[in-house]
């Protein structure tokens, strides 16, 4: 089985084992290791604030004793009464960036130094709220500055259909101001040690560790952010569900055309950055642009 494991899996599998597992139960006859032995060990992850370290360690022992039973050495497997044993957190993978966080964000972002393709793709991801993954990868093709959108090809977006991002006017001068750092290759982004591959995943979040965010923030989330935002200014919320380019949970809007009310998201998108340059001052009072239905 363990052939059948990618290296990386092997490697931590293999580190719990021999970290937190093999000291306290490692000499015992496995038939004799009982389940409050098993959560003993789990507890302690557990309190070092590890309580994810702690449920993968309840799958590691329990795959052992399930090829313990299997050829014969164990009769039963310990972690199956475990569950829901262990505390479990609300995990929140990609928190949004606070109204009032924005000023100072911002402005760490102008002194931190980056290179400047760095910085306007995180300018652009605040802009635009894209998967940092779909700007990370986008290419010079995708693009239509004169028409102001940006074309995503299914083959590109999570969900498997074309996607259509409408570029407020701030967006359109970062990208040509790109455009004369970049334009000549491929990517948008190039990869400065591997320039036929486009921006690395850690990039833009190693930016925002050094200007003191990456604890409570990293770039995806200012996906969560411009929604909060946009659903307090009173836009649409299918409106915004669509430029977030989310699967409708109704199947029969499901498959709705990229280009669908396009004039109303080219609006919406430029109400944010416009909103968003707004909070971006410091000492930003801002509450909401209000949008009013037509």
């Amino acid at each position: 089985r363990g052939q059948e494991w990618g290296s990386v899996y092997r490697k931590n599998f293999t580190r719990y084992l021999e970290r937190d597992v093999s000291p306290d139960i490692g000499s015992l006859p496995i038939r004799e290791v009982n389940s409050a032995q098993v959560l003993a060990i789990l507890r302690k992850v557990e309190a070092r604030g590890s309580l994810s370290a702690a449920a993968a360690g309840r799958s590691y022992v329990g795959q052992v004793f399930r090829y313990a039973i299997a050829t014969g050495k164990a009769d039963t497997d310990p972690t199956f009464a475990l569950r829901g044993a262990l505390e479990t957190r609300e995990v929140q993978h990609h928190p949004p960036l606070e109204r009032a966080d924005l000023p100072a964000f911002f402005e760490a972002l102008n002194a931190d130094g980056a290179s400047r393709p760095t910085e306007i793709a995180i300018r652009l991801m605040a802009y635009l709220f894209s998967r940092t993954i779909e700007l990370r990868a986008a290419s010079w093709g995708e693009f239509d500055l004169e028409r102001a959108e940006w074309r995503i090809p299914a083959s590109r977006m999570k969900m498997g259909r074309p996607h259509v991002v409408p570029l407020p006017t701030q967006a359109v001068t970062l990208l040509r101001e790109l455009h004369a750092l970049t334009g000549d290759q491929h990517w948008l982004f190039p990869n400065t040690r591997r320039p036929k591959k486009y921006m690395g995943g850690t990039t833009i979040n190693r930016v925002i560790e050094r200007m003191g965010f990456l604890d409570r923030f990293t770039a995806h989330g200012f996906r969560a952010t411009a929604s909060t935002l946009l659903h307090e200014a009173g836009f649409d919320s299918r409106l915004i569900e669509m430029q977030l380019a989310h699967q409708d949970r109704n199947k029969s809007r499901a498959s709705y055309d990229h280009s669908a009310r396009l004039p109303e998201r080219r609006q919406m998108m430029q109400s944010w950055a416009d909103m968003l340059d707004e909070m971006m001052k410091p000492n930003s009072n801002v509450v909401s642009i209000r949008h009013r239905s037509a």
